[in-house]
């Protein structure tokens, strides 16, 4: 288009073609919503987890103390019945909070926090549980550190920064923040 003007560069109209500012491209300033997806993703299978185990674990207890000769009121099962209750509650508690993780509010994050204690306070009974059931044989120890190594990273998750910030984000009235 327009003819050259003597004394002006050529390129992008400063000496030697150089820009003031390198072209970086400007930070976001939305927070990112991968930590509260990967909170509620591990909340949800936590939460799926300990509900399932928890119908079967009562299914199972039922039928294990039908048939033992150990009395119901002698305590001898507190402890599995203790684990199974546990387990349901911490099922529950995930599964709201992983539906309010996703609805992305504020709330969610102590709902999974709870669920997650709870989750984690039946792991140590259940690997501090001596064999005082004869009928009862248990070799999970290695199940039960995956079941405490679950709920310490969701709890990890829920409570960073950047899950709180994405929560606020939409509380603001944003979109949902890209997945970075």
């Amino acid at each position: 288009g327009y003819p050259q003007q003597p004394g002006y560069p050529q390129q992008g109209g400063y000496p030697g073609g150089q820009q003031p500012y390198p072209l970086t491209p400007a930070p976001s300033t939305s927070p990112s919503a991968v930590t509260g997806i990967i909170a509620a993703v591990l909340s949800g299978l936590g939460g799926l987890a300990n509900v399932v185990g928890g119908l079967l674990a009562t299914f199972g207890l039922a039928a294990m103390i039908s048939e033992s000769t150990y009395d119901i009121e002698s305590g001898a099962w507190t402890g599995l019945i203790a684990i199974t209750m546990l387990n349901i509650v911490a099922g529950v508690l995930l599964s709201v909070g992983t539906v309010m993780l996703l609805l992305r509010k504020m709330t969610s994050r102590w709902i999974v926090v709870a669920g997650c204690a709870v989750s984690i306070v039946s792991s140590l009974i259940s690997l501090s549980l001596a064999s005082t059931i004869a009928e009862y044989q248990y070799g999970g120890k290695g199940a039960d550190a995956v079941g405490l190594a679950f709920p310490i990273v969701t709890i990890v998750l829920a409570l960073l920064p950047s899950t709180a910030a994405s929560i606020r984000a939409k509380e603001n009235g944003a979109p949902h923040p890209p997945y970075r």
